[in-house]
């Protein structure tokens, strides 16, 4: 049997696709784990970048790739509302005085992260 290329595209489009739906399900968990299911998809993608990057920067966070279709406002808003509702802290940098570093609250009051830790 001869296994044409578009067989092998249709095969890894196939396995791709269940990849990204494996990862967007588990997206879906862990907003409902930080307690964060009902904001903007944008606020999610901020929360999840914050999360995997502490101490990233406002600035470093605009400059992502995956970013590059957002404008800046729409970043800078989904940031304040993390910090506004203690999703995440900042802390003023070390090195520059006018860089603040972010990282996620993981034991923010009222989150079910928090709430796992005390069990």
């Amino acid at each position: 049997m001869t296994v044409t290329t578009r067989s092998v595209s249709m095969k890894s489009d196939f396995v791709k696709a269940k990849e990204i739906w494996w990862h967007l399900n588990n997206k879906k968990k862990l907003m409902g784990a930080l307690d964060l299911e009902d904001v903007l998809p944008i606020t999610h993608d901020v929360a999840i970048c914050i999360l995997a990057n502490p101490g990233i920067r406002l600035e470093d966070v605009i400059k992502q790739p995956y970013f590059k279709g957002q404008s800046r406002s729409t970043l800078k808003r989904a940031v304040a509302y993390l910090l506004t509702h203690n999703y995440v802290l900042s802390n003023q940098s070390r090195i520059d005085g006018r860089a603040y570093m972010l990282r996620f609250n993981l034991y923010r009051e009222g989150g079910n992260y928090a709430k796992q830790g005390q069990r």
